[in-house]
């Protein structure tokens, strides 16, 4: 941005987005076209604009954080917004968005890690469900997630992270807003394992049956 498009505010910044892409297909019914080069990577699974944020998101970890809290507290008028900005929340607000923002690729890469390792069914809503009612079951996972994961990220944080998105993917967060980690990983479980929204199928999700003619 040039100082006249930012009316002589010309320090910049750079918001990195964390993109889940479609991987390409092993189908068989895919291999002609890749075959020929037409494997293009079409949409992303996050939104680019948090206009664009599904209603899960409680908020923006994505953007700067005072440009996503404005818009949030429903004024027509910026300066009334900012009268509400008291020193508490202004000096919370840095610490919260960054701890969402990297809790968001730990929440992207866990169910990632967890449909490679052992597929789409084992996150299954009634799957998860089932993990989440059975003590044994809980600490296998717990186990597996902490094995890889635990040593980074420590062990409250992944129990955490894992258990709140296995809530979400069950069905049983009943709120319809939650933390940008909780939104993260049951986007990326729906985007592997139930709509792949427009790319190509995932190599463990089976290709829709053809239209009855």
């Amino acid at each position: 941005a040039s100082e006249k498009e930012t009316g002589g505010w010309v320090q910049r910044w750079t918001s990195f987005k964390v993109l889940l892409l479609e991987k390409p297909s092993l189908l068989p019914e895919h291999a002609e076209q890749q075959k020929k080069g037409f494997n293009p990577i079409v949409f992303p699974t996050w939104h680019l604009d948090s206009t664009e944020i599904d209603k899960c998101w409680r908020y923006d970890p994505l953007t700067v954080p005072l440009s996503d809290w404005i818009p949030r507290q429903n004024e027509t008028d910026v300066r009334k917004a900012l009268g509400k900005l008291t020193d508490e929340i202004n000096n919370n607000l840095g610490r919260t968005y960054a701890e969402a923002y990297e809790e968001a690729q730990l929440a992207v890469r866990l169910v990632d890690w967890l449909v490679a390792t052992s597929g789409c069914e084992s996150l299954r809503p009634r799957r998860a469900e089932s993990v989440l009612g059975s003590e044994g079951l809980r600490r296998s996972m717990q186990k597996r997630l902490l094995r890889t994961w635990g040593e980074m990220w420590g062990h409250e944080t992944v129990v955490n992270i894992s258990e709140s998105i296995l809530r979400r993917i069950a069905g049983l967060d009943e709120e319809r807003e939650s933390t940008p980690p909780v939104c993260a990983g049951h986007q990326t479980y729906l985007a592997l394992c139930e709509d792949p929204g427009g790319g190509h199928a995932m190599p463990w999700v089976a290709a829709p049956s053809p239209p009855n003619l």
